[in-house]
């Protein structure tokens, strides 16, 4: 143990430098545990439950590596929602940006129709102008 940690317990406990290096070594190191152990058992080393208190530590250290667990799965589950938002504008994007193409196309297409029909009246015209009776069939509207 660090002579700080053993510090540290004597410190806040007021216990000797025997007992807290005793409490230290129980605890593994952990002063915050060690300290804990200390009070709960009165100061006297030979009350501790040493394997009790190291399973308390390990349930502990469970319980940590649980939350982070749960912390890891609520931003993968977070950034999977952002996800599918930004995958749901870009489809809503595409549909918008179709639904415009399509409405150009269609406007265009009606150009070109208009454009072929006066085109096709104008022939007509023309044909009949120079006394040709016979219109083909694929320019009559």
């Amino acid at each position: 143990m660090s002579s700080e940690e053993v510090e540290t317990f004597i410190a806040v406990t007021s216990a000797g430098a025997d007992d807290a290096q005793t409490f230290l070594e129980g605890a593994k190191g952990n002063a915050e545990l060690a300290i804990q152990i200390y009070f709960e058992v009165g100061g006297d080393v030979k009350k501790a439950n040493w394997d009790f208190f190291g399973g308390r530590q390990r349930h502990e250290e469970e319980e940590r590596k649980r939350a982070e667990e749960e912390r890891l799965k609520a931003e993968e589950e977070e950034r999977a929602r952002r996800e599918a938002e930004a995958a749901e504008m870009r489809r809503t994007e595409e549909e918008w940006a179709k639904a415009e193409m399509n409405a150009l196309g269609r406007s265009s297409v009606d150009r070109v129709k208009r454009l072929t029909l006066h085109l096709l009246s104008s022939a007509v015209q023309m044909e009949a102008a120079e006394g040709i009776q016979e219109v083909p069939a694929t320019l009559t509207p």
